[in-house]
């Protein structure tokens, strides 16, 4: 069932504005979610009762987003510039006390050089969160 549903959902993303590291990511999460499901179900169908192995399941993953509060907040962060493009690579952002122009954007951090052409390292949920000023790129053109 995983073989045609994992696919299907890859070809619907990539047919969106989604960024190719920002679908792989999506559709590996899916895809251990449908086996985990299959998993249950499975077990069920044997006769196990899955009750308490759900409870688990969930609090494990609680326990492991509060362990990861920080990464999961610049996770986050990173997959709301890739969706919505607050800004895009070769514009100049000014604000979370840093400022520069944008090098890379990945899914836990910014790259940036500031105007002495030193690289900087932002967390996304740093720039994300905090009031930024931006201008364009020069040599993109607007529309």
């Amino acid at each position: 069932m995983s073989r045609w549903t994992v696919p299907w959902l890859e070809r619907v993303l990539r047919k969106t504005r989604i960024e190719v590291m920002l679908i792989g990511f999506i559709v590996s999460i899916a895809r251990t979610i449908f086996l985990l499901f299959i998993a249950v179900a499975a077990l069920s169908q044997l006769g196990l009762d899955t009750t308490s192995l759900v409870a688990l399941i969930g609090a494990a993953g609680i326990a492991v987003g509060l362990a990861l509060k920080e990464s999961l907040g610049n996770f986050t962060a990173g997959v709301m510039i890739l969706i919505f493009r607050p800004f895009r690579i070769g514009d100049f952002v000014d604000g979370a006390n840093v400022m520069g122009t944008i090098k890379e954007i990945g899914i836990f951090q910014t790259r940036m050089t500031d105007p002495s052409n030193v690289e900087i390292i932002v967390p996304n949920a740093t720039i994300y969160n905090r009031a930024t000023r931006k201008t364009y790129c020069a040599t993109r053109l607007l529309r």
